[in-house]
């Protein structure tokens, strides 16, 4: 068992979840039979696409930690994620080939959060960009589930 890092405190509070301060850090999690890693084991599996209950849409993101808390009595496993932030771009060259399933997105990530493992949709790839002197990540959806047109729907 270890505390947490503040960050991770702060996201627990922030998506009011009354969790201890101290918990088992997982370096992977199986979800659907797929196996996704925190970034500093594995990078490729650290990428992810997630939906939160109040997203209109799936965004890609990083994922950080994965701890396991006793609350209530039994164990739960939470993925503490950051997000690419949309790219600040008129147009996105990759909005001509919607079958590609690719979108622009800004190198920086958000602050944490923390999701449950039901909200990790699928991984996800990156490619870094570079227009201008300003530096992206075309990120593509590797979800086996989704056909073109459900993800292209969805805007990712």
């Amino acid at each position: 068992m270890r505390l947490f890092p503040t960050e991770l405190n702060l996201a627990f509070r922030h998506a009011q979840i009354k969790a201890p301060t101290s918990g088992h850090f997982l370096s992977d999690i199986s979800i659907h039979g797929l196996t996704f890693s925190t970034f500093s084991k594995h990078s490729g599996n650290a990428c992810v696409v997630v939906r939160a209950a109040n997203d209109a849409s799936p965004t890609p993101a990083q994922v950080v930690h994965i701890v396991e808390i006793s609350m209530e009595g039994t164990h739960k496993t939470f993925l503490a994620v950051q997000r690419y932030k949309p790219a600040t771009i008129h147009h996105d060259p990759f909005s001509r080939y919607p079958a590609f399933r690719a979108r622009l997105w800004e190198t920086r990530l958000s602050d944490l959060e923390v999701l449950t493992p039901s909200q990790i949709l699928s991984h996800c790839t990156h490619l870094p960009i570079q227009i201008g002197q300003k530096k992206y990540f075309a990120n593509v959806s590797l979800c086996r589930v989704s056909g073109p047109s459900a993800l292209s729907q969805s805007g990712f």
